[in-house]
């Protein structure tokens, strides 16, 4: 879906447990994100790379289990993805790659309009989600990141028609959220959504349709009009 710089319609990690990952470290947004693996202190991929037979099973279905990749591919609507995704015609690609260090690189080239590039994960209830920094390495093009309220609380973020397609909002909302400064973004309790709601006002129910124990999650990329940009995320951490 075409839309203005900066704004990115949603995505989904449908049936994730409401408060999974509360007081985790990291999450790992390029991999499966297996129990076991999710540990304090860990980089973004564990060190590891997942197994062709999880990298099969994850690009079968969206599960709970797996963070989801974004993209808009112009002309084509907003998708999502449960496994990386490379799109490309002519000169212009949009990809995503994950690298040996378990860092994920987010590529747009040659944009000839709208496109977006990014990831998104479950966060939880809003009442547990305290705190989240999202790294990136040095010479990494700037990035945001947004926030997606399962308003209607189905357990999903809006609509979806198949394959994966973006098809409304479906009950919910989403508001946009803070930039990347020197390559780091953080969110708080007096972080500003939509320009008009920080988190700790949407905790306590400013918006209509949300309150504490609405279902939160963050998309995290980028979006261009035009031209080209790499961003290579090293690290998301939430409290």
């Amino acid at each position: 879906m075409k839309e203005k710089t900066k704004r990115v319609i949603p995505s989904d990690l449908k049936g994730r447990r409401p408060n999974a990952n509360r007081g985790k470290a990291i999450f790992l947004p390029g991999f499966l994100m297996l129990a076991a693996g999710i540990t304090a202190g860990c980089n973004l991929g564990g060190g590891t790379q997942p197994t062709q037979q999880q990298t099969q099973q994850a690009t079968q279905t969206v599960t709970r289990e797996v963070p989801v990749y974004t993209t808009t591919f112009a002309p084509n609507p907003f998708t999502r993805s449960p496994a990386p995704v490379t799109l490309t015609t002519g000169g212009n690609t949009v990809s995503q790659s994950i690298n040996a260090d378990g860092s994920i690189t987010l590529t747009i080239s040659n944009a000839p309009g709208y496109e977006d590039d990014g990831i998104y994960f479950f966060v939880g209830q809003l009442r547990d989600f305290n705190s989240l920094q999202v790294k990136a390495a040095a010479g990494s093009g700037p990035f945001s990141a947004n926030l997606w309220l399962d308003s209607n609380n189905d357990g999903d973020f809006f609509a979806w028609s198949p394959p994966n397609v973006y098809a409304g909002l479906g009950g919910d909302q989403y508001l946009l959220g803070p930039n990347s400064t020197n390559n780091v973004l953080t969110i708080d309790q007096t972080t500003a959504f939509g320009g008009s709601y920080t988190l700790a006002q949407l905790k306590s129910g400013a918006l209509a349709g949300v309150t504490g124990s609405t279902i939160a999650g963050i998309w995290v990329g980028f979006a261009l009009n035009s031209g080209s940009q790499t961003t290579t995320i090293t690290g998301i951490q939430q409290q």
